[in-house]
């Protein structure tokens, strides 16, 4: 039998839908593609969806739905105009039965004998889907999960606090919730922001898992200690017997499936933390109701039916609720109170009004007939039944956040039993959350699809970071790959074919323009970033472009945001030490030297340009004196003297060995005067660095610098004699008889970037003889 899914995009409906979309997808393209504020509403709509959620048990309705609609907004125009968005083709099992649920609901609007009320109830429910695919939209990665929960967490510790303000000044009632003679001197039901302790209730039950799990997803304890302790006590203090129930089947499932976590986690700290609140919450609601009659009599009232106007009330409700619903069994009256006040005066006995039927379950039949209902009741077991089934195959983390969500979601459908609370916005908006939340953690599929890694630097500075690359490629075999990087270092991954977005912090790049780009990445989700760098800059960076996992050095001063840290502790090769971000994932992935394969339409080009020239492939020693500019400009000019290089060609030469010069187009005047020196030699500048990396590829053995050229070498694994000064070579070059250094031993050096950032003036670390270059040049002439 195919899905819901599978017969949504057979269907007419949605061949139409979709096209229409795409139309309009390619019709704002030229638009969308030049705006610099479109990448930017993915970014504000989590952010100011954050701020909501914080907001709202503090906002009136009225505001709520304003807030709704500025979020529906952005949401909209973020989806509907992205080309890397598609919403009806992406529509999954559950939000296809809530349409179909909406759909019904609509047919009996349009059935109500009060169409105008049920069309403003309709319209007034259709909000909520809104913001229910608003929510499950924008909450897709794991991150900003838990960031809202974040958001939720701080305003129900705020909401709380002030209920605990309400107990001790034991505020007056607003209205006559209890009966009078329940009423009794010194006690106070406290009611929050929400002006209802019923409501109150039912929102705080649907919160508190989250808060209460906040203890084990964030590293501070204090908040959420604090929060989950005061929201415990405002929910007692609501003296809701609904939110009561609702709240104790909302535990009972929570603490099921949390213990099987501990129990499989097998951590101590984390179980008797466990237990220690259990006992907190437990001693605290036993020692309430043994010294609050009035809690005592407020339970004890669920189990007197007529003995209590309250419970006598809602049983007459209920056998008038219900002959309404045999009498619109098929059709349903219509969503909304008015329409349920009108057609409920109809049927109601004297004295026992009502604006809904304090059952949510028989509400949701009134309104929608009994197809609403069975939809509805189709969609909770989708739920249930899909957390059964995926539970075990999530991570720890995922499996608090999907415990905090069924629990969520599981407190206001036992609460509705007997109140129909949830169609208020307040613990609405937060079953949808909890939904939303869920739906994404049933379609995470644990794999790594996109990664995205941040290394600045130059061309050498990207080839020792290749390992990385190679590595992550190969273990997670992810679809897609991008670097950000310096226009400097790109070259390589051009190259190589591999994505790069250009971030050139030197050219005084814009804060608007670094937010465009963090925005850009955001919407991109990536599902792993690797960064290095110590910069508090770059661990803020990633953060902020949100993917779940993210590695970094551990000596960064904003290591706290990355979820995986590694030691930058540069004492050995360089590739060696960025492979420990890889392997603070995975250790068991073995480290291999940075490596390129050159393309074969390269390499002809090349070996027609060597034979131009007189030259033998294989058979030439490729000279590389130059340094950059860029260098030279920094103070960190290790250059070897011409006069130096002089005497090393006199020897090629005696030798009657082929050679030839080359140097990039940036080191022309670094080499200037060593081409006065040998005006017979034959110098030779590439194109592009693709010809570059062909010539050292076609070399015999390659004599050069601490510069990018010895980095291309590596990866070519061709033969090389390297003249080191200042810098360390264990950390530069590899360890392998392939790779021979040629320098003198100081006791100052290696001092750049050991002990300074500058060579120094005098630099005799590099007053290294044409001797020693020659004698470990002829390791490979001899060869």
């Amino acid at each position: 039998m195919n899905s819901l899914v599978d017969i949504w995009k057979e269907s007419f409906t949605f061949k139409v839908l979709n096209k229409i979309e795409i139309g309009i997808k390619k019709k704002f393209e030229p638009i969308i593609t030049s705006s610099f504020l479109f990448p930017f509403f993915s970014f504000i709509l989590e952010y100011y969806l954050y701020i909501f959620l914080f907001l709202l048990p503090f906002l009136s309705s009225g505001k709520i739905a304003i807030g709704i609609l500025v979020a529906a907004i952005l949401w909209a125009v973020d989806t509907f105009l992205s080309k890397d968005k598609r919403f009806f083709e992406n529509l999954d099992n559950f939000t296809i039965l809530y349409i179909i649920f909406m759909l019904i609901n609509l047919i009996a609007t349009f059935f109500s004998p009060y169409f105008s009320s049920a069309l403003t109830g309709y319209l007034k429910f259709g909000v909520y889907f809104v913001m229910f695919l608003i929510l499950k939209d924008t909450f897709k990665d794991k991150e900003k999960r838990k960031r809202a929960v974040y958001a939720i967490l701080l305003s129900t510790l705020i909401l709380s606090m002030y209920c605990l303000y309400q107990w001790i000044i034991k505020v007056p009632p607003l209205a006559g919730w209890e009966d009078p003679e329940f009423a009794e001197a010194g006690v106070a039901r406290v009611y929050g922001t929400l002006l209802n302790p019923n409501l109150l209730g039912g929102y705080l039950i649907g919160v508190f898992p989250f808060v209460l799990s906040s203890l084990f997803l964030f590293r501070s304890k204090s908040i959420p200690l604090i929060a989950s302790i005061l929201s415990f006590l405002s929910i007692i203090w609501s003296y809701s017997r609904g939110a009561y129930f609702g709240f104790l089947v909302s535990m009972l499932i929570y603490v099921f499936f949390f213990g099987q976590v501990l129990w499989q986690l097998g951590n101590k700290k984390q179980k008797r933390l466990m237990l220690i609140l259990g006992g907190i919450f437990l001693l605290l609601g036993i020692g309430i109701f043994l010294n609050s009659p009035y809690l005592q009599r407020r339970v004890f009232s669920v189990f007197t039916l007529w003995g209590h106007s309250s419970n006598a009330t809602r049983v007459v409700i209920w056998q008038k609720s219900f002959e309404i619903f045999k009498d619109f069994f098929w059709t349903g009256i219509g969503l909304g109170n008015d329409v349920f006040r009108r057609v409920y005066a109809f049927y109601m006995e004297p004295k026992y009004t009502a604006l809904a039927s304090y059952n949510l379950f028989l509400e949701l039949g009134i309104e929608g007939g009994i197809f609403a209902l069975i939809a509805f009741l189709v969609m909770m077991y989708y739920l249930y039944r899909n957390f059964l089934r995926k539970f075990s195959s999530w991570n720890v983390t995922d499996k608090i956040l999907g415990i905090s969500a069924i629990a969520s979601v599981s407190a206001p459908l036992f609460h509705g039993f007997v109140d129909t609370i949830w169609y208020r916005p307040y613990p609405q908006i937060i079953f949808w959350f909890s939904v939303g939340l869920l739906l994404n953690l049933f379609e995470d599929k644990g794999k790594i699809e996109k990664v995205l890694f941040f290394n600045l630097g130059g061309l050498g500075d990207q080839i020792l970071f290749l390992p990385v690359i190679k590595a992550t490629g190969e273990r997670f075999k992810p679809s897609q790959i991008k670097v950000v990087t310096e226009k400097r270092g790109r070259g390589i991954y051009d190259l190589l074919k591999i994505d790069v977005e250009e971030f050139n912090p030197k050219d005084k790049r814009s804060l608007g323009g670094t937010l465009y780009l963090i925005a850009k990445l955001s919407r991109e989700h990536y599902d792993l970033s690797i960064s290095t760098g110590k910069s508090p800059f770059i661990a803020i960076f990633m953060y902020l472009v949100g993917a779940p996992i993210r590695v970094g050095y551990r000596e960064n001063p904003f290591n706290f945001l990355y979820t995986h840290k590694a030691s930058s502790k540069r004492d050995e090769y360089i590739a060696k030490v960025h492979f420990r971000l890889v392997e603070a994932l995975d250790n068991s992935i073995p480290f291999s030297l940075p490596e390129i394969n050159l393309p074969e339409e390269i390499k002809e080009k090349v070996e027609k340009d060597i034979l131009n020239l007189s030259l033998k492939p294989f058979e030439y020693i490729l000279l590389h004196p130059g340094i950059s500019k860029m260098s030279i400009k920094r103070g960190i000019d290790r250059r070897w003297a011409p006069d130096k290089w002089k005497e090393l060609i006199d020897r090629i030469e005696e030798h009657e060995i082929p050679y030839i010069i080359v140097c990039g187009p940036d080191e022309e005047e670094s080499i200037e005067e060593l081409r006065k020196l040998t005006e017979d030699s034959i110098f030779f500048s590439p194109k592009s660095l693709e010809d570059f990396m062909g010539w050292i590829y076609f070399s015999k053995v390659m004599v050069c610098l601490d510069s990018a050229p010895l980095h291309l070498g590596v990866a070519l694994k061709k033969p090389i004699v390297a003249i080191f000064g200042p810098t360390n070579p264990k950390e530069i070059i590899p360890e392998d008889p392939l790779y021979q250094v040629a320098k003198v031993d100081l006791s100052c050096e290696p001092c750049l970037w050991e002990h300074r950032k500058k060579v120094c003036d005098t630099l005799d670390c590099m007053n290294i003889s044409s001797n020693i270059v020659w004698e470990k040049l002829l390791l490979f002439i001899d060869a």
